[in-house]
């Protein structure tokens, strides 16, 4: 029988200099509340003169979609945030960083929902105008990558009780942190509605978007109140 899932626009890149991947657990989260994932990726797309291909690529797959997920990945490229490359910048995505900025704003545009997670939080607020701290502990800011814990509750936060965010989850008992670069200016569209211990941005939201550093597709099966993230997004 034919089932009418909620399809997600979900993107996904570079994991080295010769692999794309996704991480199973998106579409797994997805699949928890009804919805099938839309991989797209940046292959094949030039960042510098595919311009209106890759506008053409975020149109079209945004209309065909019923709400967008971006997902985490390398580093964002710290030109287009207006700071020179720092030393511990080494992994860039320059044409997937193209193609998210088409995707949210075309996301936008259409108002469909947007689900931000880790990287995809940085490049959300880079794309409506704010900054990032190219490197964590390189300013201070220690224990946000926690590799080798990716599943496991590693800090807590602290979420604005008046945000959707805490209308949406409920109360968190704790996240993973797989990060080590993080928000410095948020945009000023957005609005910051979870921190964490060191007052580094946890969480953002907007109309129909919320953003989170963590990574709830690796905490939904233990951490239920990420799987509300996920409902919220195709709800």
């Amino acid at each position: 029988m034919f089932v009418d899932l909620k399809q997600v626009l979900t993107t996904f890149g570079l994991k080295n200099d010769y692999q794309y991947a996704l991480y199973v657990g998106y579409p797994k989260a997805l699949a928890e509340v009804g919805a099938r994932a839309n991989p797209l990726s940046s292959i094949g797309l030039d960042p510098i003169n595919d311009l209106d291909r890759i506008a053409q690529v975020a149109t079209d797959c945004v209309t065909q979609s019923d709400a967008v997920m971006i997902c985490g990945g390398l580093d964002v490229e710290p030109l287009r945030y207006g700071q020179e490359r720092s030393p511990f910048v080494t992994h860039l995505d320059p044409a997937r960083d193209e193609l998210e900025i088409a995707v949210i704003n075309e996301a936008i545009r259409q108002n469909k929902k947007i689900l931000a997670i880790c990287r995809g939080i940085q490049i959300l607020n880079v794309t409506l105008g704010g900054s990032l701290h190219q490197d964590l502990e390189s300013i201070g800011l220690t224990g946000h990558g926690i590799w080798d814990r990716e599943n496991d509750l590693v800090h807590s936060i602290e979420i604005d009780p008046t945000s959707m965010l805490a209308e949406v989850t409920g109360a968190i008992a704790g996240v993973n942190s797989l990060h080590h670069q993080g928000i410095k200016d948020l945009a000023p569209t957005l609005k910051a509605s979870a921190w964490s211990h060191d007052d580094l941005i946890e969480a953002v939201e907007g109309e129909k978007i919320i953003g989170v550093q963590w990574h709830p597709e690796r905490l939904y099966q233990k951490e239920v109140a990420n799987l509300a993230l996920f409902e919220w997004l195709v709800s």
